[in-house]
């Protein structure tokens, strides 16, 4: 049988049995075999069109009036690729958002941040870091507008003591300079330490389980969130991201010298705004975007991010493709030693 899939127009964002909503979007999809012609959740579903033969992507037409063979109003809008084929898929992904992409995980990406939903696959994992010669090299320019409102975040999995040295998550520079990208977990303490001092800026880390951390500052007031909580350590320095010189190296010390992180990090996105209000938000449940509405995951607290607001946004969503930015910037991330594995916390 062909493969398709029932698609509803959902703005109330309800929850629908049987159906899941899809992310960053006011599209359900039906994932249970039911009778969709009798609208489960009081909406009007559609079949979507035969997968088979090409990517698939799905759009709302919030005014309803997408053409339809029934004639009455519809909310549901499609369109197909000519091939199944990666190509085929980015072409068309370009048609749609009048954007250019490389790949096929890149135009997956912002086409989700667009509020469309596609049928190319992905396989969100992680990167590990094995504490010898790995790392990345990423250019200054991510830095860009930084200032002192910015947001660093990433999912973290490993043992903070492991190496008895400081585990870089970013280097730029031998000093802890205002201006330079630096980041790292202190052995002595389990602690992150960098932005613009040597002393801590958070509570210890949970050594070998994944955890959301998310550096938000906004105007200067630093606050660090584990899982959506507060873990800001006390008496941070004003600090001020403005290094566009000095490349960022990911993973170690700068010039890729040792105290190499020994872990696994995955949705790595730096954006030039406060994205976290305060604690309390619901932590990401899928693969990070370039572009999301407020509060994506529900609940509150979580600022909308705006198309050219990400500066560097990391996700291993393949183990073919997961070098690439797939920020605003789509800079060429340099990498050694460091692989996909197929892990991650989602």
């Amino acid at each position: 049988m062909p493969t398709s899939r029932p698609f509803t127009y959902d703005p109330s964002l309800s929850s629908i049995t049987g159906a899941i909503r899809v992310f960053n979007s006011d599209l359900s999809i039906g994932v249970t075999d039911q009778d969709y012609s009798l609208m489960p959740g009081g909406v009007q579903w559609w079949n979507g069109p035969n997968e088979d033969p090409g990517y698939v992507i799905a759009h709302s037409v919030p005014t309803g009036t997408q053409p339809n063979p029934l004639g009455i109003s519809a909310y549901v809008g499609f369109w197909r690729s000519s091939v199944l084929t990666e190509n085929s898929f980015i072409q068309k992904a370009e048609y749609v958002s009048s954007k250019n992409y490389t790949t096929g995980d890149e135009a997956y990406i912002w086409m989700n941040g667009f509020g469309y939903w596609s049928s190319w696959e992905v396989n969100p994992g992680s990167l590990l870091f094995p504490n010898t010669v790995s790392t990345a090299r990423i250019p200054s320019n991510i830095i860009g507008t930084l200032g002192n409102t910015f947001t660093i975040e990433f999912w973290y999995y490993g043992v903070p003591t492991s190496t008895g040295v400081p585990q870089y998550i970013f280097g730029q520079s031998n000093t802890t300079n205002n201006g330079d990208l630096n980041l790292w977990i202190e052995p002595g303490d389990s602690c992150l330490h960098g932005l613009s001092t040597n002393g801590p800026i958070s509570l210890p880390l949970t050594p070998n389980v994944w955890q959301h951390v998310a550096i938000a500052c906004d105007g200067g007031t630093v606050k660090v969130y584990f899982d959506s909580v507060d873990r800001t350590a006390g008496g941070i320095p004003e600090p001020e991201i403005n290094n566009t010189i000095d490349d960022i190296y990911f993973g170690s010390r700068i010039g890729g010298s040792n105290s190499f992180l020994n872990g696994n990090l995955t949705d790595v996105r730096i954006c030039n705004i406060a994205v976290y209000q305060t604690s309390g938000f619901n932590v990401p449940q899928s693969s990070l975007l370039p572009i999301q509405g407020p509060n994506p995951y529900g609940g509150v607290n979580t600022n909308q991010i705006h198309d050219g607001e990400c500066f560097l946004l990391i996700d291993s969503l393949n183990p073919s493709s997961f070098q690439q930015d797939l920020s605003n910037l789509g800079n060429t991330v340099i990498v050694g030693g460091i692989t996909y594995v197929a892990d991650s916390p989602y």
